[in-house]
């Protein structure tokens, strides 16, 4: 760690994630839930995204403490009706909702070749991909989708107000090889890339957020007090909204406007997500898909490159090249994000995991 510009810790990854989980299991989860939990948030580190990964394990715990998340609730479905369902998550951790709603979703689409299932009383369910990348394992065949809405965060395209959440959506498809997933949330950039930004006194670049005022900037303590940026203008305005509607007033859970903030621990969320699967089977058969797909994403990849980029990746294909280092090399982790694990460690009597 020592002389490095941004020093960090690495950690087996299997070895983060058996201290997760443990660490969800001694606040009260169940031990299968406990693993979901750790897997979602061990999966997006490893995958490149540390914004969504363990740096968000201090939250969670605090919120179980608190009374704001409950370790023991289960989802339930109230509502079946075909290929649609309404969840209630009960106040469970979001990362135990987003595995049931899926779960669901694919279960319901290969009986009619589409699953959608609209959930409510949830909380903030982490990496967007983890649930949509359920459709391409284990056989399923299933191109998937994900959505959320968020607390608020940005404003209306040219308002101030902030009455918008950054509504993440993946959509991933199974492949010859590895899958692909499109994850994003509909702000330039994740808010919690800004907070990783602000916990190592470090600046963002411009037009990742703006102040109170709504003037860009590049302090990435005024963006958090003030706006994060929406992609794309009124584009990632727009599909905000559009979010907001399919996951907030499809399952009952609150919009945007009157989500609980993530930071007040004793306060359910009652956040929305919806999941919708589609099985190929269903619609063209699966070997001329895969075929067709593969060749797709090749065309993608061999793609002529324009001046100065050397490499063209498709939707994935970055997240995989880390996940392959972070067997290898282990998890990387933040100084802030590991004093957080020491500190939640010592107050669950939990054993710290050895660093590589």
């Amino acid at each position: 760690m020592a002389g490095e510009a941004n020093p960090k810790v690495r950690v087996n990854r299997e070895i983060l994630q058996e201290f997760t989980k443990q660490m969800f299991h001694k606040a009260g989860l169940t031990e299968k839930n406990a693993a979901l939990a750790a897997q979602a948030l061990v999966n997006a580190d490893a995958r490149g995204h540390e914004s969504h990964g363990v740096t968000r394990l201090e939250v969670y715990l605090d919120r179980i403490r608190e009374g704001g998340s409950s370790a023991t609730a289960e989802p339930i479905i109230v509502s079946d009706s075909g290929a649609s369902a309404v969840v209630d998550g009960q106040n469970a951790l979001g990362l135990v909702v987003g595995y049931f709603g899926m779960s669901h979703a694919i279960e319901l689409s290969k009986k009619f070749g589409i699953g959608a299932v609209a959930c409510r009383n949830s909380g903030h369910f982490g990496p967007a991909a983890e649930y949509a990348l359920m459709g391409s394992a284990n056989g399923n065949n299933c191109i998937t989708f994900s959505i959320s809405n968020a607390t608020k965060a940005m404003a209306p395209w040219g308002s101030i107000s902030p009455i918008l959440g950054n509504n993440p959506i993946a959509i991933a498809a199974p492949t010859g090889n590895q899958p692909f997933v499109l994850d994003m949330a509909l702000s330039t950039v994740a808010r919690g890339k800004i907070r990783l930004a602000a916990a190592r006194g470090e600046e963002i670049p411009l037009g990742w957020g703006l102040d109170a005022t709504g003037a860009p900037t590049t302090d990435a303590k005024a963006a958090i007090a003030g706006l994060i940026t929406p992609l794309g203008g009124p584009k990632g305005s727009g599909l905000a909204i559009a979010f907001d509607i399919i996951a907030a007033l499809l399952s009952g859970a609150a919009t945007t406007p009157d989500l609980v903030p993530q930071s007040e621990l004793d306060k359910a969320q009652n956040v929305g997500h919806f999941f919708m699967s589609l099985h190929i089977p269903h619609f063209v058969n699966i070997d001329e898909y895969m075929s067709r797909v593969d060749l797709m994403l090749s065309n993608i990849r061999n793609s002529t490159p324009a001046a100065g980029v050397t490499q063209i990746y498709a939707p994935g294909d970055l997240e995989l090249a880390s996940e392959l280092r972070a067997n290898k090399e282990g998890i990387a982790l933040q100084i802030p994000t590991w004093e957080s694990l020491k500190k939640k460690a010592a107050e669950l009597k939990v054993e710290l995991p050895p660093t590589l």
